[in-house]
């Protein structure tokens, strides 16, 4: 899967459960920076983005390629 289509997922998912950048960041243990750089698909660690989407709850299937 291309890192920019995982960042939108990871975007999408922080919306839709209406969660900030901050509070995922807290959740998972990295800074907001870092999340924000993930999500603009400057950073591309598929590990962090894999933790980040558990932790919201999203089927980690859906980045296994």
């Amino acid at each position: 899967m291309e890192f920019e289509r995982l960042a939108c997922i990871i975007k999408f998912a922080r919306l839709k459960r209406g969660l900030t950048q901050e509070q995922v960041a807290k959740k998972v243990g990295i800074t907001t920076s870092y999340v924000t750089s993930l999500e603009n698909s400057i950073r591309t660690s598929k590990n962090t983005a894999k933790v980040i989407l558990h932790s919201l709850g999203v089927h980690l299937a859906v980045i296994d390629d």
